[in-house]
């Protein structure tokens, strides 16, 4: 199974507007953007997927500086999305972009119940 199956087996059950697996470096591994998202909006869960992982390395500095072990997931809703944001490994983690009122307990099971398989992948 590719990175892509496994990415659309957590957007599509979960209403998600896409998600990314990402490097720790920024780069994007793999990337699923929901069927009947417009260009701009793809671009948006691109850019928000990049743009957090700083996020993720900050609050992996922060979990360090207070011995509190490796971080897990984050969750941020802003106004117009929620990004969950779950590691998969040390050097790899996944985001999952909700729109507005969408099920972020139905996305995250949908995240863990893939998230062997993401593994297993890389």
């Amino acid at each position: 199974m590719s990175f892509e199956d496994i990415l659309k087996q957590i957007v599509v059950p979960s209403g998600a507007l896409g998600a990314a697996l990402m490097g720790s470096d920024g780069i994007p591994i793999a990337e699923v953007i929901a069927p009947d998202l417009g260009e701009p909006k793809a671009d948006e869960v691109s850019v928000l997927s990049v743009e957090f992982g700083r996020i993720v390395s900050e609050c992996q500095k922060a979990a360090d500086a207070c011995t509190l072990g490796l971080l897990e997931e984050i969750s941020v809703q802003m106004e117009r999305a929620t990004a969950i944001l779950r590691r998969v490994d040390e050097e790899t983690y996944l985001v999952v972009v909700l729109p507005p009122g969408a099920n972020a307990g139905r996305a995250r099971f949908d995240v863990r119940r893939n998230l062997l398989d993401l593994v297993e992948q890389l």
